[in-house]
């Protein structure tokens, strides 16, 4: 039998289930709330990862265009520089053969192969690669041109000749061998206009750098242990030629044309030297300061393409 209840009995059984119906209310809305909050949390936390994922894919889009515009300039000016100075070489008269005219002849014809080389599907270097042997290409044709003009009467500014001792080498030699960039700054501080021995000086120097770059790079051990059977000179050691090959193998860049262009390359180099040396261009070891820019200019590039090769 149910428990009769007084009316206040009832009104207050009344506000008791309203106000535990309220609690349960409150307490369902409350969770509502509740997931509703860590729902927005969330998607505020993708939108956000999205919206930084594209800004840096533009980030990436926008740099990625401008290496592109950047290669692509470089390109063009490479390109534009050869044309140029083969021109300039074209247009000269009364020019002796000498033995760099001959080197730069070679290494032209060299890279005109390389070129057609990397138009192929053979073609195993980069488009870096590719661009700096270009580069060297109009160095040497660049370095021929600055021979065969008139020297300047005029004497060299503290600028001008601090601009001559200054590099754009920065770490390529301090990556392999801190006293190799030693002896490039010292090769540099020897040139001066002034010094009637400038280039003589200079060019002995930059002769042993490049010889010992590369036996830092590629040492006969090394170039041994990957091929027994390689070139050797007559004392015994590694040639030049097997330790630029060995540089390329190892770096997965290798073909004959490419290799035999960077043989040429530095062949056209120690051939500098020797002309300077010679005294062929008149007072021997007497440069004027374009002439003696030349001579860094071209040794510079040198440096830098070998130190491409040998660090991959």
């Amino acid at each position: 039998m149910a428990r009769r209840m007084t009316p206040a009995q009832y009104n207050a059984e009344v506000r008791r289930v309203n106000a535990a119906q309220k609690r349960a209310i409150d307490n369902y809305n409350a969770k509502v709330r509740q997931e509703n909050a860590r729902t927005k949390r969330a998607a505020d936390a993708i939108n956000a990862e999205v919206r930084r994922v594209n800004a840096q894919h533009h980030r990436v889009e926008a740099h990625n265009k401008r290496v592109v515009a950047d290669h692509n300039r470089l390109v063009r000016a490479n390109q534009e520089r050869l044309r140029r100075e083969i021109a300039k070489l074209k247009a000269a008269v009364n020019v002796h053969n000498t033995a760099y005219r001959r080197s730069v002849r070679t290494l032209t014809d060299s890279f005109g192969r390389l070129e057609r080389e990397a138009e192929s599907d053979e073609w195993a270097g980069s488009e870096e690669l590719f661009d700096l042997s270009e580069s060297e290409t109009a160095n040497s044709v660049a370095t021929l041109n600055s021979l065969l003009a008139e020297p300047s009467a005029d004497g060299a500014t503290v600028g001008a000749v601090a601009a001559l001792r200054a590099t754009s080498i920065t770490d390529e030699l301090l990556a392999f061998d801190p006293d190799l960039d030693a002896r490039w700054r010292g090769a540099l501080f020897a040139l001066h206009p002034e010094n009637p021995d400038a280039s003589r000086h200079f060019c002995t120097s930059a002769r042993e750098l490049l010889s010992t770059f590369l036996e830092t790079v590629a040492p006969d051990a090394e170039v041994l242990a990957a091929d027994p059977s390689c070139q050797r000179t007559q004392n015994g050691s590694v040639t030049r030629r097997a330790r630029v090959r060995h540089c390329l193998i190892r770096q997965g860049a290798h073909n004959i044309e490419l290799e035999s262009f960077v043989e040429a390359d530095l062949d056209n180099v120690v051939t500098l030297f020797d002309e300077f040396n010679s005294g062929t261009h008149g007072h021997a070891g007497r440069f004027d300061l374009a002439a003696l820019t030349a001579i860094k200019g071209r040794v510079e590039g040198a440096i830098q393409f070998v130190a491409r090769i040998a660090s991959g």
